[in-house]
């Protein structure tokens, strides 16, 4: 997907499950298992920005925005610290299951019908590390920031702290991509020609560019978008 098909599928979020399916797949390129296996324990153990992610061969821990934590937390509510947080919507004796395999990828399909596009569900995290890479040319990174490691790179040889990955995501999620960009108002690129990530990073952070958005913000951007 591209960055304006990105910003048409966020556009069309109806519900904080569809959201925060969104932001974990799409802002975050996470598998769509992960998402599965989010448990509310982990979202309220949450701390400086880092999540225990279930993931597809081992656990370990990942970079979150802060704005997804929050959206989490809202699903997490009174649900126990072991119960899944992505869950059916459908009430069985007083209580929802989590939600399973086929109900992420129908909710998925029903999100990009909604928006008009023909994808799947599995095109959300090439999409992430396509657009990541873009943004910022950093093939490692973008490979990093996904917890997909490269032959002859894994942390045994070439340790990435886990606060700098953070700052990354902070500035390449996609999502955070069209949120500034609608923020602007208009497309602009994440990088100048001949200008480094760190200096991009700088700029931004001189401008205010690289702050959480508000609520508020957030809404009017997808309204807008």
């Amino acid at each position: 997907l591209s960055l304006k098909e990105v910003a048409a599928l966020d556009a069309v979020v109806q519900t904080a499950r569809e959201q925060v399916a969104i932001e974990v797949l799409l802002g975050h390129g996470w598998r769509q298992i992960e998402l599965r296996r989010i448990t509310a324990g982990d979202v309220r153990s949450v701390k400086d920005g880092l999540v225990l992610c279930h993931g597809k061969e081992r656990r370990e821990f990942a970079p979150i925005l802060s704005e997804t934590h929050h959206l989490l937390l809202e699903l997490a509510g009174n649900l126990r610290d072991g119960d899944i947080v992505v869950r059916s919507e459908r009430v069985r004796n007083g209580r929802t299951d989590p939600l399973g395999e086929d109900g992420v990828a129908q909710m998925l399909d029903r999100l990009f019908a909604r928006a008009g596009l023909e994808a799947r569900g599995h095109d959300l995290r090439r999409t992430f590390c396509t657009l990541v890479y873009d943004a910022c040319g950093d093939e490692f990174l973008a490979n990093r920031l996904i917890r997909d490691v490269n032959p002859g790179c894994s942390d045994r040889y070439l340790k990435v702290p886990l606060a700098k990955l953070l700052r990354d995501l902070e500035l390449l999620s996609p999502l955070r991509q069209i949120r500034r960009t609608a923020r602007r108002g208009g497309a602009e690129p994440l990088r100048q020609a001949g200008e480094t990530m760190g200096q991009a990073e700088e700029s931004m952070v001189e401008t205010g560019e690289s702050r959480t958005p508000r609520p508020e913000e957030l809404a009017q951007d997808i309204l807008q978008a």
